[in-house]
């Protein structure tokens, strides 16, 4: 039962898709944005959340290449005291066994600086939680 609701809301959310114009592919996995777009409403729908791996060109003057990053493999590192702000996630396959799925660290997104590989974060709000949203099921 809770499989056809997670199912019918996240149709619900993807309607028609996305119309884009020109190359639709978003990354060189060859996904669209269509493709992108349901796996984060599949992620905001279960997790009231999702994250996306961000690449910038060479130049950092405009964003590359889009991946989706499943948000359950997903860790929020701490808050910077300074900037209230979250400045590292942490991503491993399988968090039981880092030895066999290493952990990979990402800087937060951001247009002014930080690696090229970055992750955006989006979670819906919720009070008194800093980092991670609670579902609304939940």
């Amino acid at each position: 039962m809770h499989h056809t609701c997670i199912t019918a809301i996240t149709a619900g959310i993807v309607g028609d898709g996305i119309e884009t114009i020109g190359d639709e592919y978003i990354n060189a996995n060859g996904e669209t944005v269509d493709e992108l777009y349901e796996k984060i409403s599949l992620d905001y729908t279960l997790y009231a959340g999702y994250a996306l791996n961000v690449i910038w060109n060479k130049e950092r003057t405009a964003i590359a290449e889009i991946y989706h990053c499943d948000f359950s493999r997903l860790r929020s590192g701490k808050i910077n005291p300074e900037s209230d702000k979250i400045d590292k996630y942490y991503y491993s396959a399988d968090w039981s066994n880092i030895k066999k799925f290493p952990v990979s660290e990402y800087d937060s997104f951001s247009q002014e600086d930080g690696r090229p590989s970055q992750i955006y974060y989006y979670k819906q709000y919720s009070p008194s939680q800093s980092y991670y949203p609670h579902p609304d099921y939940s």
